[in-house]
């Protein structure tokens, strides 16, 4: 997975967000989260290359991304967060 932490997600047509990001070849799927200032891109590990996904998805979000962070799936009964980041990619 994918995590966009964002300067502010506000006033941004997250309808719109969403079906950009969807559209993105590797990423299945994509949460957003307001309180949070994140967006979570649910990776296709078979077609996703992150570094190149990284750059497409910030581009997507047009939006100031202050850290990408790489993260693995986490346990049914966990949260995304320090203890599933595998990476922090900017």
């Amino acid at each position: 997975m994918l995590r966009l932490v964002c300067d502010a997600l506000e006033g941004t047509d997250l309808a719109q967000l969403h079906a950009r990001l969807t559209d993105l070849a590797g990423v299945d799927a994509v949460a957003i989260n307001l309180y949070e200032q994140t967006v979570d891109l649910f990776l296709d590990r078979r077609r996703a290359s992150p570094p190149h996904l990284v750059a497409l998805a910030i581009e997507r979000v047009g939006l100031a991304v202050t850290t990408a962070e790489l993260h693995r799936a986490p346990d049914p009964s966990t949260k995304i967060g320090a203890d599933t980041r595998l990476l922090t990619v900017t």
